[in-house]
């Protein structure tokens, strides 16, 4: 198991920048580790000899002495934050990670409401936080082997709201029932049915730590027919309310 990140003193910078800022030295490089995730917004970058551009939700890593530039050429600015790593710690991640899951997205939030808070454990919980996305953009950057079903995910993860039903996805896979089933649990782990439950709760805990709406629009948002069988299942798979996930208490 990889060692606990060797920062001493966590530190989290967040930045809000509006249209047509840039970064202040220009094309430049660390000689550490760099971590930005972006909570809004979108900045235009350069780097590792590439051009292109993160929104909300995506990483970006710049091992040490890679040139890069940041720029904010959208009408809506950007939002990030970024924090450094010791170069000795090597951390195998592709340079831009994206997340269509959010899970690099609600850890970059806690990290920014933790860095307001001083408390005696703040530097260890921000290591804790650190560590996790280290450990998320090392997952998300690994190749993943290729399943005949993953159009299939991709369909069910962009449209959490629709009632799918096994039979229509099957169909929708060219199989039949059966079949569709064990090769989706073969590639998955899992059922579509539990898969879907599972992308469907991960969507809400991303919405109850980013946002302000209430839990009937949450359980709309995500798929559940109400905010009482939303908060039925979130207790029953997660292990606590809704509210309380979203104020801390767990």
């Amino acid at each position: 198991m990889k060692p606990a990140v060797a920062v001493s003193t966590p530190y989290v910078g967040r930045l809000k920048v509006k249209h047509g800022w840039r970064a202040v030295f220009g094309m430049h490089s660390h000689g550490h580790n760099e971590i930005m995730v972006m909570l809004g917004g979108k900045l235009s970058v350069r780097a590792g000899g590439e051009e292109f551009q993160v929104e909300k939700g995506d990483a970006l890593f710049y091992a040490p002495n890679v040139k890069h530039f940041e720029e904010a050429d959208s009408k809506e600015g950007a939002d990030f934050i970024f924090f450094s790593i010791p170069a000795s710690f090597k951390i195998n991640s592709k340079l831009l990670v994206r997340d269509p899951g959010r899970r690099l997205l609600t850890l970059a939030h806690w990290l920014a409401e933790e860095r307001e808070k001083p408390f005696e454990k703040r530097e260890r919980l921000l290591g804790a936080y650190i560590q996790a996305v280290i450990f998320e953009m090392e997952k998300l950057s690994k190749d993943r082997p290729n399943s005949p079903l993953s159009h299939i995910r991709d369909h069910i993860a962009g449209s959490l709201t629709e009632n799918h039903s096994v039979s229509s996805l099957a169909k929708r896979a060219g199989m039949s029932k059966f079949h569709f089933i064990r090769t989706y649990r073969k590639y998955s782990g899992l059922s579509p049915v539990q898969d879907l439950l599972r992308m469907r709760l991960e969507s809400a805990c991303n919405l109850l730590v980013t946002t302000e709406m209430t839990l009937k629009q949450i359980a709309v948002e995500t798929g559940f027919c109400d905010e009482y069988y939303f908060s039925r299942m979130f207790r029953k798979h997660l292990g606590t309310t809704p509210g309380a996930f979203r104020h801390g208490r767990i």
